[in-house]
């Protein structure tokens, strides 16, 4: 099972977001949030920490502090028996957490453009299946989400070149360990995409099955949390 919080962060509700959740970040996490120079980039980052703080208490599992937060040799963070992946994209915010998988998640705002940066992050083959495509625009976002997503879930960031394994199927390898990618429809505006390694119980032929779960207050803002479960089946209605 995975839980995956979105939200969107409006304008202006910094502080108040702050004010409510200050005692219960760290104190490294105050500081990265003040090194950052937009107010508007300040509050993506906090909303992230915020998604995460209420998806711990709904796995009860909020005994978990961030100031126990724990980084990889690649510095990517987590926490102990726990492992969580936070994106964001123009004002949404996205948070998925699992005790079971190793996970990744991706959400990109859909614009339109006259070309794609397909070169430097894609294999011929990838390029080619953008360019035919009767949809150019939503399949390369498509594959741009599943491949940031892979390389989030992986946990080495850069130090994979996008262009060493493809993402055309759902079902990927990166240097001989095996990844499943799950689009995400969450806002028709938007993009995203979860991935997650697939282990010893996992087989193929397993679906997305999304829960929506009633929305989580997360300030006296008037700001909402929309939460799903994301659970995986076979043809027999079978999880793993």
């Amino acid at each position: 099972m995975v839980l995956i919080l979105e939200s969107t962060y409006y304008e202006k509700s910094f502080r108040d977001l702050l004010d409510v959740y200050r005692n219960r970040l760290s104190d490294a996490c105050l500081e990265r949030i003040q090194r950052f120079k937009y107010e508007n980039d300040k509050g993506l980052f906090l909303l992230g920490r915020v998604l995460l703080i209420e998806g711990l208490k709904m796995l009860k599992s909020d005994h978990i502090k961030l100031c126990s937060l724990n980084f990889n040799s690649y510095n990517k963070p987590y926490l102990n028996g726990l492992n969580f992946n936070i994106s964001h994209s123009k004002n949404k915010v996205v948070c998925a957490i699992s005790k079971k998988f190793e996970v990744g998640i991706d959400i990109e705002s859909i614009k339109r453009m006259d070309c794609y940066p397909v070169e430097c992050c894609f294999t011929k083959s990838e390029i080619d299946y953008i360019n035919s495509s009767k949809n150019a625009c939503i399949d390369f976002y498509k594959l741009w989400c599943r491949k940031e997503a892979a390389i989030k879930a992986d946990g080495r960031g850069l130090n994979i070149d996008p262009r060493s394994f493809e993402v055309i199927n759902s079902n990927i390898n990166i240097d001989q360990k095996l990844w499943s990618c799950f689009d995400l429809k969450l806002d028709p505006s938007y993009a995203c995409c979860l991935c997650l390694n697939r282990n010893g119980d996992w087989k193929k032929n397993y679906k997305v099955h999304l829960l929506a779960l009633s929305p989580v207050s997360l300030s006296m803002n008037n700001l909402f949390a929309h939460c799903h479960i994301v659970k995986f089946r076979n043809e027999n209605n079978k999880y793993p």
